[in-house]
């Protein structure tokens, strides 16, 4: 137990200094993020990276063989990608119902929606770099750790606070004041976490939590924008709760995690780990 509090506070400590250190970046003129090529390339993650292969020297080949990257299933692939896009339109009715969310609609629909489709490959190809980089970081290499370490619920809870400690300085944009988008920010990275981690443990493959955030982007993108966002998107809200990262989407992520335990494959692969 020990062993575990003191891994987590190692790992906490690096990701809180990174965090930190890249809200201080426009402060101090470093850039916090670069590209090579036309790859995007968060620095973030870079340095968490160099934490994540200094826990696992030594040790690679098993964390590799763990992240299932042989088991691409189109269908699963899909499905994943698709699933939230079914959690915004739960939110748009609700919010519509309670006149929280409003219909703006888009210039030129067709072109709109056939631009969002064609933009998908090179979505997935063009975010290896950062999205897939942190998904095998955080579910492949610090979930599994944890996990080894204590019960599964913890694990997830311990790496969902990593992972949301280090993204919410993006939510933040440079600003260090603490306010209730924050804070609602960090509730739904948290639970978004969670059912990250979940989805590896169901599918045992990396790809279906890495296609589940890129759904989360692409159908926060094209179908609702809330007050802290400029995007073109069919419905708009005024409303924290209704926004893509607010309360109402916090708590079904949190339905989604649960509906997830009870699946047969999370209990039959939970066993192995």
């Amino acid at each position: 137990m020990r062993h575990r509090a003191n891994s987590f506070i190692s790992l906490l400590g690096a990701t809180v200094l990174v965090a930190v250190f890249s809200l201080l970046c426009p402060t101090l003129g470093l850039p916090a993020h670069t590209r090579i090529w036309e790859f995007p390339l968060d620095l973030k993650i870079v340095a968490i990276a160099f934490v994540a292969w200094y826990l696992t020297r030594g040790d690679h080949g098993r964390y590799v063989n763990g992240l299932g990257l042989r088991k691409w299933n189109w269908l699963r692939i899909c499905f994943a990608f698709s699933a939230p896009g079914g959690l915004f339109l739960v939110i748009i009715a609700i919010g519509y119902i309670m006149s929280a969310v409003e219909f703006q609609g888009v210039e030129n629909a067709p072109t709109f929606f056939l631009s969002t489709l064609f933009d998908l490959p090179a979505l997935f190809f063009f975010s290896a770099t950062t999205i897939f980089v942190e998904e095998i970081i955080f579910r492949g290499v610090f979930f599994q750790t944890l996990s080894e370490k204590g019960s599964l619920l913890s694990a997830s809870l311990l790496t969902s606070i990593l992972w949301a400690v280090l993204r919410i300085s993006d939510a933040l944009d440079g600003s260090t004041a603490l306010s209730f988008f924050a804070l609602s920010q960090f509730m739904n990275l948290l639970s978004l976490g969670v059912v990250l981690n979940f989805l590896f443990i169901s599918s045992s493959s990396i790809w279906v939590s890495y296609a589940f955030r890129l759904g989360v982007m692409t159908f926060s993108s094209i179908l609702l924008s809330g007050p802290e966002t400029d995007t073109n998107s069919l419905f708009v809200t005024e409303s924290l709760n209704f926004a893509s990262s607010g309360l109402t989407m916090t708590l079904l992520y949190c339905a989604v995690a649960f509906i997830l335990t009870k699946c047969p494959n999370f209990v039959k692969n939970r066993k192995k780990i």
